[in-house]
């Protein structure tokens, strides 16, 4: 029986932002709430992705993983195989500064001064490619071809982000400063409002690398790819 070829992605994140810190900086008397006005500070991480090629794998090996992976079971029996698989994990943190003005009464006002995002692959993406495929042989270039469009998909979506999350913190000067009876509850919602703000950039940004990598895994893509190619 002749196998379909499947040339997939696994693309792990981490789920959502995870939180380091935060610092805050206090304020307990001098500064008003309108000092605390405007927008945080912004410094952006973007971390694009490193690519290593690893032809050392069977053809079953690289299935076998792409099955367990994404709990493809029975999609074998159909007359499919992965020929090619993608392996990535995109990681995020933000840390927020926050100042506070405390009163006498025990409320006060609070705004974040500062947020440090981190978005990227902290490991290298690596591309597995069956052991099969002679180096310049057309099954390899186009399996090759092919997973570089999903590395180029977050390396494109990543290199897009900047001005959302500048978009995103920008707009947080319209809310702050957060007044509340409590001055640690302003802190607190202070810092819910600018995590709420970042963490849906970070999920377009998932949202955005997950349909154009399933844009490209159809089976009509699959099809088009292998009709390229004699040396399956």
């Amino acid at each position: 029986m002749r196998y379909l070829i499947v040339l997939g992605v696994v693309f792990g994140c981490a789920l959502p932002f995870a939180l380091r810190g935060p610092a805050a900086t206090v304020f307990s008397r001098g500064p008003s709430c309108e000092d605390l006005a405007g927008a945080p500070e912004l410094e952006l991480v973007l971390g694009a992705p490193e690519v290593e090629v690893d032809d050392t794998r069977p053809r079953e090996t690289i299935a076998a993983l792409d099955m367990k992976s994404r709990n493809l079971s029975g999609y074998a029996r159909s007359g499919w195989v992965t020929n090619g698989l993608t392996l990535s994990n995109l990681r995020s943190g933000v840390r927020f500064t926050t100042g506070q003005v405390s009163f006498r009464n025990g409320s006060g006002c609070a705004a974040v001064s500062k947020a440090e995002i981190h978005i990227g692959f902290d490991k290298p993406v690596r591309i597995l490619i069956p052991d099969r495929y002679r180096e310049g042989s057309c099954a390899r270039q186009v399996l090759l071809d092919h997973e570089w469009q999903h590395v180029e998909i977050s390396r494109s979506a990543l290199a897009a982000a900047e001005d959302r999350f500048k978009q995103a913190v920008e707009g947080l000067s319209a809310v702050y400063p957060i007044h509340a009876d409590k001055a640690d509850d302003a802190r607190r919602q202070a810092e819910e409002v600018a995590a709420e703000a970042v963490e849906g950039v970070r999920r377009s940004i998932i949202e955005e690398i997950t349909a154009r990598n399933a844009a490209i895994d159809t089976q009509a893509s699959y099809m088009a790819l292998q009709a390229r190619c004699d040396d399956w």
